[in-house]
């Protein structure tokens, strides 16, 4: 509808709330506006009426706590009011929203909306007020709002002129709408919850995956604030979500989100929802950087697929010994909506990677979220899906790890106090033998404060403390050396690399032994390119180390890059001096050593050089 003829027609579509919500009917099924984008003075008016009508249903994304309509769910005393809430993670009376939320994924649910599987009757909606055209901005909520309007059998839009007007697909023309009640009062707002310690760790881990040049979805939670502002270092980053916040258009601001490297919707942020501040409201109004999709577009496999470098970062309840995934909207003060297309086309597009975060306790870390099994009705996303998971404790990759890595990669990431309990747990289920030597390893906290990444020959190298989960990643490092260095490193040809050969590498308690690795790749499918490993002699208070370098990265700097990080790890520890064991003709050892900042001191016996320093007696400057 063009020009001068809707302005005849919004005149004559114009009513109060109460006399446009006089066409509520017994058995009718409302939809409600989600979230910020709630239009308050129509379900305020709702509320008012809704105990006089038998058989109501209430159909909505998500409820905020203290809006009309989580209200109205709270206090009505209406026995027959029905609801179907799809993310309810952020109700205000969890006990009154556990039998209306509908585990349905959103990709799905707008096809059921747009198909009249369950058909509206009557949509609640808050628009802004007409531009030129008569086309009206659904604003802040695009998601399912825009599928339940346009199927629904009579539309009510509250006219808003705070409602910013967003770019995108979220236009409704006046024939659409069937009453229009202009009240213009304040767009909900929404804070995330203050980041805890135990967010901050688990966000530098997740900052960690995450590359330049990666478009990002993040899921809403209580962990989303401190994951963006772990993110502030990060270059090129591009936003395909499902929720806007504040703290995503800061990234914006800064530089860091500006959508260049996007494969689709190229400089362009896009979003089917913004919960956040009038800030971001304001921020979003007619910014040309900003497209506001439904969810259809959002969720849709041929579009998260095909988003070079796509993240989805994903706030879970727990994860059992398999990798199965578990979501539950009582999992913190944010909101957890159902696992879906993001999370599965992530691991489908080219270098994708799919991220569920966790913490590693709840109920005041009286229980492990890490779990022996998860029940299978509580199963929101199977073990075969499963890719990265992080809690406080670092992160692990799962995807085509066999049920033997997983459950050692995931023990590794738990609570201590529970890493025992789990061990048994796994012994009983089949999934590890429960040896002394990975019992010490994998019950030890990994010091992620060791890691540090370097740019060598063109390549980002990650040198890091191993894991018990790195024992055939060592293997495969032996298998691929060179004769000569086999002999230099093990004093001996050694065709056969064990476990018994690599089990002391992984048998590590991070304060007096420990092993680094300078790896490249993805996390979960590295490539040792360098080994350095220090063991403790309490006899003598030193550490004995070697090294192993594969020849196409020997002369780039690796070995003294590991032979000092040993030492400061010794030094830090207790240790007085480091000592190494070779053949008289390494000269690379004898090098690495003589470029330390301490006297060499070099012996040959039997054949065997061995070579030491103690830490007290320095060189001379």
């Amino acid at each position: 509808m063009g020009g001068h003829n809707w302005v005849a027609e919004y005149r004559r579509k114009l009513s109060s709330a109460e006399d446009a919500l006089s066409v509520l009917r017994h058995g009718h099924r409302i939809f409600v506006g989600s979230a910020c984008g709630e239009p308050q003075c129509l379900t305020r008016s709702l509320s008012l009426r809704m105990d006089g009508f038998c058989d109501l249903e209430i159909v909505s994304l998500l409820s905020l706590p203290g809006s009309p309509l989580d209200c109205a769910f709270s206090t009505s005393a209406n026995e027959s009011l029905s609801g179907r809430l799809f993310c309810p993670g952020y109700a205000g009376d969890k006990r009154a929203k556990i039998p209306f939320s509908s585990p349905v994924n959103l990709s799905a649910l707008t096809r059921l909306i747009k198909n009249r599987l369950f058909p509206i009757n009557l949509a609640l909606i808050q628009v802004s007020p007409p531009d030129a055209t008569g086309r009206m901005s659904l604003g802040v909520s695009v998601d399912i709002t825009l599928a339940a309007a346009r199927a629904a059998e009579m539309v009510i839009a509250q006219i808003n002129p705070r409602m910013p007007i967003t770019q995108g697909e979220g236009n409704l023309c006046l024939d659409e709408v069937a009453k229009i009640v202009e009240y213009e009062e304040d767009i909900l707002t929404w804070e995330n919850p203050t980041q805890l310690q135990v967010d901050e760790a688990i966000a530098g881990h997740v900052a960690r995956l995450i590359d330049d040049g990666s478009t990002l979805h993040i899921g809403q939670g209580a962990m989303q604030r401190s994951v963006i502002k772990a993110l502030e270092n990060k270059n090129d980053l591009g936003l395909h979500t499902g929720f806007l916040t504040d703290e995503m258009i800061a990234l914006f601001k800064l530089g860091v989100i500006n959508n260049l490297k996007k494969t689709l919707d190229t400089g362009k942020m896009v979003a089917a929802a913004a919960m956040g501040s009038k800030e971001l409201y304001g921020f979003i109004n007619g910014n040309p950087h900003l497209e506001m999709r439904s969810f259809e577009y959002i969720l849709h496999p041929a579009v998260v697929t095909r988003q070079q470098r796509m993240v989805s970062v994903s706030e879970v309840a727990a994860v059992d010994l398999t990798g199965r995934i578990s979501v539950s909207f009582e999992t913190g003060s944010g909101v957890t909506c159902n696992l879906d297309n993001l999370t599965r086309g992530a691991l489908e597009a080219p270098d994708g990677k799919s991220i569920a975060v966790l913490a590693s306790t709840s109920a005041a870390g009286k229980k492990s979220n890490i779990l022996k099994r998860i029940q299978a009705d509580a199963v929101s996303l199977p073990a075969g899906d499963a890719n990265f998971v992080v809690t406080e404790y670092g992160a692990v990759n799962l995807f085509g790890k066999n049920l033997n890595e997983r459950a050692v990669a995931l023990i590794s990431i738990a609570h201590p106090s529970f890493r025992d309990e789990l061990l048994v747990g796994a012994r009983e289920m089949g999934l590890i033998k429960h040896e002394p030597r990975i019992k010490e390893a994998i019950c030890s906290v990994y010091p992620s404060c060791l890691e540090e990444m370097r740019e060598i020959d063109g390549k980002i190298i990650l040198f890091r403390p191993a894991k018990p989960s790195d024992e055939r990643l060592i293997q495969e490092h032996f298998y691929a050396m060179d004769n000569e260095d086999v002999v230099a490193r093990f004093l001996h040809e050694k065709p056969v690399f064990s476990r018994s050969d690599v089990c002391c590498m992984c048998r590590l308690d991070y304060l007096r032994e420990i092993t680094l690795l300078a790896v490249i790749g993805v996390p979960g499918y590295e490539r040792i390119v360098g080994v350095g490993a220090s063991f403790f002699h309490p006899s003598t208070q030193t550490s004995e180390v070697a090294f192993s370098v594969l020849k196409q990265w020997q002369g780039k700097t690796i070995g003294s890059i590991l032979i000092r990080k040993l030492i400061e790890f010794g030094i830090k520890n207790g240790a007085k001096g480091i000592f190494a064991f070779t053949i008289p003709q390494n000269q690379r050892m004898i090098r690495l050593f003589n470029g330390l900042p301490y006297r060499m001191k070099k012996s040959v016996v039997e054949g065997m050089l061995t070579l030491s320093c103690q830490f007290e007696d320095k060189k001379e400057a």
